[in-house]
């Protein structure tokens, strides 16, 4: 059975969470193993420091200051990817974001987790390697450049394009393989669990969490937390595959 993708991008104060560089906004697209949405979710994050290029992904001090800090998400987050093969678009930068700051929320990961990278598929199918080439080249929508619901759109249209290519690809199998493996088994968050990547990942300080149900219903809280400070592209969405519907 094929598995279902979830996309994920960030926007971040800068280039580097090494140092103090932090996540702003988070976007995350589930879909089906065709690449079709089956639900969106975007949030504000506060960095507790300054915004950084707000030129960039037009982010205001003033809109995050309701806003969750990552440490509130992290948990549904996590439980949202579980038995999903996690995709982005510079795969590298968007996981290097996201061990920093599971780290700073409690969670121990020796190394930094791994994705499913479609800038790496794009330029071996397309030749392009920019999401909005790689969007044009195919003809998919970019919507909202530089918000994380917007990429994230845009790279899970380009992940069921990839897909269809890499049907028969035996590298394209294997690299999704590998994905999927590293975020399959989540277990429920809290102190002493694992995330369920294979190189580990030991939760070291436990706090209260929300009542476990749907992780999405769970997203849906944090999001709610911060809609009075939600940018306009911002929104949650359960979009129902078109399959279902025949």
């Amino acid at each position: 059975m094929s598995p279902s993708f979830a996309v994920i991008d960030v926007e971040t104060t800068g280039l580097v969470p090494e140092r103090s560089d932090r996540v702003v906004e988070i976007g995350v697209v589930l879909t089906d193993p065709l690449g079709r949405i089956e639900w969106e979710w975007s949030s504000l994050i506060n960095p507790r420091r300054d915004i950084g290029p707000t030129r960039i992904h037009g982010i205001a001090a003033r809109d995050v200051l309701a806003a969750p800090e990552f440490s509130d998400i992290a948990d549904p987050l996590l439980d949202a990817l579980r038995g999903r093969v996690v995709v982005a678009h510079n795969a590298s930068f968007d996981m290097r974001f996201l061990h920093a700051e599971l780290d700073r929320s409690g969670y121990g990961l020796p190394a930094r987790p791994e994705a499913l990278c479609s800038m790496k598929w794009a330029g071996r199918y397309i030749g392009a390697a920019k999401l909005a080439h790689c969007c044009e080249a195919v003809g998919i929508e970019l919507l909202d450049a530089h918000s994380a619901l917007g990429d994230a759109r845009a790279t899970a249209g380009l992940v069921a394009w990839l897909t269809r290519q890499g049907a028969r690809d035996p590298e394209w199998m294997d690299d999704t393989h590998r994905s999927l493996v590293r975020m399959a088994h989540l277990p429920d968050a809290g102190a002493g669990a694992t995330c369920g990547w294979s190189n580990g990942c030991q939760r070291t300080a436990g706090r209260a969490r929300l009542a476990r149900h749907d992780p999405r219903q769970r997203l849906d809280i944090g999001r709610f937390r911060c809609r009075s400070v939600l940018s306009p592209h911002s929104r949650c969405r359960t979009a129902r595959p078109q399959h279902l519907d025949q």
